[in-house]
């Protein structure tokens, strides 16, 4: 087995930043009808940073991986302006998934689609 793939079923098994809070700032849920990948997450943001992130989600290893990977990218770079401009490639790229098949980049890209509606849709005031 590479490391690639050692690495996803590592991310997949031990899933950083799962779980729910008690009180998000922002929520933002994306589903995959093609598969049933599934990812909600929820934020708490002050001052424009991304103070804390969970997420809660079910699927394949690689939406579920890439969530975990995400939420790790999210936590060190936190700040929401900088989130807000990362493409879809600079996304693969930072999660070591750029060559994955188009039907799998779907799977990979599903938390950075439900954080950025979370950060396009405010919760609680």
């Amino acid at each position: 087995m590479d490391i690639y793939a050692e690495e996803i079923l590592h991310h997949y098994r031990h899933r950083q930043n799962y779980g729910r809070l008690p009180r998000p700032t922002h929520v933002g849920e994306k589903y995959n009808p093609f598969c049933g990948d599934r990812i909600k997450v929820e934020l708490r943001v002050v001052d424009g940073r991304i103070a804390q992130i969970k997420w809660v989600g079910a699927g394949c290893a690689i939406s579920q991986a890439a969530a975990s990977l995400f939420s790790d990218i999210i936590n060190r770079v936190g700040i929401v302006d900088q989130i807000k401009k990362m493409t879809g490639q600079q996304v693969l790229k930072r999660l070591n998934m750029a060559g994955l098949n188009p039907a799998r980049i779907k799977c990979a890209l599903l938390a950075w689609e439900a954080v950025n509606r979370a950060l396009d849709s405010k919760t609680h005031d």
